[in-house]
């Protein structure tokens, strides 16, 4: 190969921060990879590319001697370097098309992503088509309000008192100090029928949801779900094999008995009775004890996820559908998310004693473990009385901002809108109906994220049933912040 063929070969930047030695040795070394420097060839001597390249030659023997170091090339004494014959088939432009896969923003490695990786790493949420605002995001509660000098005491508690046991992997499914503190209060204010021991700590909703799925059913089984409903659960459903069927919340028990007889039972169901998202509202009594008979009758497990019911804004709690349950039909999920932060990443689940060891040891095999310092400090803050503090706190602050924006909504688009008062939550939705029946949610979504908002099209929670409207983030509401929505809301609708 001629020695001048390098000065078109091989690009330096003497600003790129990379090194020249380093430079030259890549570019050779993919040229030698791409079969461009096929066996055999020879390298220009030391001097000659050091000429034709305008560098130093110690440059070019730090290059040589990583290029030898790696076996690509033989150097040898008063001669030039050959390109030594190397056991794998030359990779063609596979280099270079990895530099142009990289320069636009795409994985140089997909090819390598199986069917199950493809499923897993689908996104569920809205993507809005601009950079997502932090206003009125559905879900979020209010960062303002959590209690930073009371939770850093807990931690600050915690840190002094962890212990080596507690430290290690002999608590992989909670610290026990934790989960007699939650059964005491789950017991109080959830009426829910828990053991300490059946209580296990995970990292979040979506790791109870996963674990649940793995427990409770296997490959091509039914699980039920609410339509509309979380997303979390049908992401979590889907990447474990599972087949879903919807229904409307309070058609959970005829649609249970249905599919029992088409012989496709629902081996899981899941449920938000105390408060059901995205839509809101509680589920009757009569409705529950229909769906834990439907559930018993057909050996479906409850999946039961009472996400934000500690904090309604009137009235009194309904007792846990779990606690309700006679025969351990119902898998109970509670979390911090929203009655602190979802950065704590703590959540947990009720299972039945029968099934303690085998949900701890598929946790681990897992690996969705929640971090013990957290744990003991959550484990103080509840037992100190902060959390029912701050809990009577946020459930004013949530009340009365939810019910500014409900009566200016109501009042401004009442033959558009349908929109119940919310009893609990950080969320709110707005049903189109009407002249705005019609309208493309997904549009009118996109177009108040691109004046300032992170709101949600209703339809992207529903999995059969088509409905169109918005999931408005309420926690921390303004009466100008309205006004300007509300605004906005109307120009959006009025130009689709």
């Amino acid at each position: 190969m001629e020695p001048n063929i390098f000065v078109d070969l091989i690009e330096l930047r003497k600003t790129s921060g990379e090194g020249l030695a380093k430079q030259i040795y890549r570019q050779i070394r993919r040229a030698i990879l791409e079969g461009i420097l096929p066996a055999s060839s020879f390298l220009p001597s030391t001097r000659q590319l050091a000429i034709q390249l305008k560098v130093s030659r110690s440059s070019i023997n730090e290059a040589f001697e990583l290029l030898a170091a790696e076996g690509l090339i033989e150097l040898r004494f008063k001669a030039r370097a050959k390109v030594n014959s190397i056991d794998v088939a030359p990779v063609g432009r596979v280099g270079l098309h990895n530099d142009l896969a990289l320069k636009n923003g795409v994985s140089a490695g997909a090819g390598y992503v199986s069917k199950r990786g493809e499923q897993l790493g689908r996104s569920y949420r809205f993507e809005p088509r601009g950079m997502r605002s932090s206003r009125m995001v559905p879900g979020m509660p209010s960062v303002k309000l959590f209690p930073k000098q009371e939770w850093a005491r807990a931690l600050r508690q915690a840190g002094n008192e962890l212990s080596l046991h507690d430290s290690g992997y002999l608590t992989s499914s909670g610290l026990a100090y934790l989960k007699e503190v939650l059964s005491g209060y789950l017991s109080e204010y959830r009426g829910v029928n828990a053991d300490a021991e059946q209580i296990i700590i995970v990292p979040g909703t979506q790791a109870a949801l996963t674990l649940a799925a793995y427990l409770y059913a296997d490959l091509g089984d039914t699980a039920l779900i609410e339509d509309p409903g979380y997303l979390g659960a049908r992401a979590a459903f889907l990447n474990s094999g599972l087949l879903l069927k919807a229904s409307r919340a309070n058609d959970l028990a005829h649609n249970i008995r249905q599919l029992a007889q088409q012989e496709c039972a629902a081996r899981l169901v899941y449920v938000t009775p105390s408060h059901q998202f995205p839509q809101g509202g509680v589920l009757a009594l009569k409705d529950r004890l229909a769906l834990l008979e439907a559930a018993r009758a057909s050996g479906a497990m409850i999946i039961e996820d009472d996400y934000d019911s500690e904090f309604l804004h009137y009235g009194r709690p309904i007792v846990a559908l779990q606690g309700l349950s006679k025969n351990g039909e119902v898998t109970y999920i509670g979390t911090t998310a929203k009655s602190l932060i979802p950065a704590l990443r703590l959540a947990y689940m009720v299972v039945r004693r029968e099934d303690v060891c085998r949900v701890a040891h598929a946790q681990r095999n897992l690996g969705l473990l929640a971090n013990a310092h957290s744990q003991l400090a959550l484990a103080h803050f509840i037992e100190d009385g902060a959390f029912r503090r701050h809990l009577r706190r946020i459930t004013r602050h949530y009340s009365a901002t939810a019910e500014i924006l409900w009566k200016m909504l109501i009042a401004r688009f009442p033959d558009k809108l349908i929109v119940e008062k919310p009893s609990a939550g950080v969320q709110m939705c707005l049903l189109f109906t009407g002249e705005w029946a019609v309208v493309n949610d997904k549009a009118i979504a996109n177009k108040l994220n691109d004046v300032g908002f992170g709101v949600n099209p209703l339809s992207i929670y529903c999995y059969e049933i088509e409905q169109s409207g918005l999931i408005v983030g309420t926690a921390d509401t303004t009466l100008l912040e309205c006004e300007q929505f509300c605004d906005a809301l109307a120009r959006a609708c009025v130009a689709n």
